[in-house]
């Protein structure tokens, strides 16, 4: 069974943050992808969660990403707090500006195989004389 999430539209600095994500979904209206940043917050022992739309997500070279601020224990129900909503929201900024792009040099198999052949040839050579 689903549990109800309750929303806010305010947050403060110094509150308790659960956790923070960036994801891209579409607007409201269906129209658009956007890049949001959603907070859980924990209010009267209860999540509660506030998003805000950051933009357009084309706008954004980082990755979606996941930030605990704090856990919660299986067995009894608590939740921990570690992290406040400023802290959280420093760690996100960090995460936005810091583009980390994952790039394979590209390689011809035929080309690497025969200068490593070529290295396996003279590397135990000995030169005598001058050069």
């Amino acid at each position: 069974m689903a549990k109800l999430i309750f929303g806010t539209t305010y947050v403060g600095m110094d509150e308790p943050c659960f956790c923070l994500y960036e994801t891209d979904q579409l607007t409201p209206n269906s129209k658009e992808k956007h890049r949001y940043q959603v907070m859980k917050l924990v209010r009267n022992d209860r999540l509660t969660e506030f998003r805000r739309d950051l933009g357009h997500s084309k706008n954004f070279k980082a990755e979606q990403f996941f930030l605990m601020g704090g856990w919660q224990d299986d067995l009894t129900g608590k939740i921990a707090i570690e992290e406040t909503v400023g802290r959280m929201l420093e760690m996100a900024e960090y995460m936005r500006t810091r583009v980390t792009v994952w790039t394979v040099p590209s390689q011809n198999l035929l080309d690497g195989y025969y200068k490593m052949k070529d290295k396996e040839k003279t590397k135990n050579r000995i030169l005598i004389g001058r050069n």
